[in-house]
Formats: structure tokens, sequence, C-alpha cells
């Protein structure tokens, strides 16, 4: 399946490509959420991270407060599967100026297709659970907004 998908976004990528205007350069490919690994785990990291806040009514001061016992679920691995490298956390978040939200976990270095993978969260309404994404935000962003 994996190679079919590769072969189509390869397919469809030289395609708009050749009607390209000459000398332009093409963007890069984005990371594509439902098979990068890293994604991958940051969904099921945001869970983890929702499971403490529904017992806490706050987020924990770092990952390393993620337990079964805090959460009551597993946790999983809180590093990068392509770089190896721990992901980074920030309680109080970087903005997200131009959408609502704030980035809380994001990978340390910009491994897919120079994006870093990121845990975003909204603050609730009500007496709500907050809301979580994972996206993608290109390198620049972190560049712009470098945290603390």
């Amino acid at each position: 399946a994996g190679a079919v998908l590769a072969w189509t976004v390869l397919c469809v990528t030289g395609c708009a490509r050749g009607s390209e205007q000459a000398g332009e350069v093409p963007p890069a490919p984005r990371p594509f959420g439902n098979t990068d690994p890293c994604a991958m785990r940051l969904h099921d990291l945001s869970g983890t991270l929702l499971a403490y806040w529904a017992r806490h009514y706050e987020f924990p001061e770092s990952l390393g407060e993620l337990t079964p016992e805090t959460t009551g679920f597993p946790v999983p691995p809180t590093v990068c599967p392509v770089s190896a490298r721990p992901y980074v956390y920030t309680r109080d978040g970087i903005l997200l100026p131009e959408r609502q939200g704030r980035v809380i976990v994001y990978d340390p270095a910009p491994a897919h297709a120079q994006m870093r993978w990121v845990i975003t969260v909204e603050e609730p309404e009500d007496s709500g659970l907050p809301i979580t994404k994972v996206i993608a935000l290109p390198e620049r962003f972190f560049l712009l907004r470098p945290p603390g």
C-alpha cells in the first residue's frame, strides 16, 4: 500500500511540475499525516496528554510526568521515530498567531521534508476537554518564533 501511495504521489507531483513556469522552484513535499510514524506517535501522545488533563485539569509540567498511574493509559515513547531525538514540550506553548491555539509538543528538528510535526492545543470551552491537533509546521515558524 505504501508503494502504491508513493507511486501515486510521484505521478501527481510529476504531472503538476510539468505545468510550472520555467525557473520556478517547486515547494518541498509535505509529509503525510496518515502514514508518517512521527505524526502517528504524536496522535497517541496527544491522547495521553488529554487523559492526564482529564484527571488533573491541567497539562503536566513535563512529559516525564506522563505515566500509566497519572493518565490511566500506557504512555507512548516521547521521541521522534525518525530523528530518534526527544520531543520538545512546553506547557505554556508557542502561540499560533494565524490560528487559535498554541504548540505544546514539537519535533526537535525539521526531519520531515523540512517540516516539524507538532501537537497544538486549544483551550476548552466551558468545562470541556482541550482540543488537540497534530499538524506539520514549516521550519520558518520556529525560526521566526523561537520558544522561551
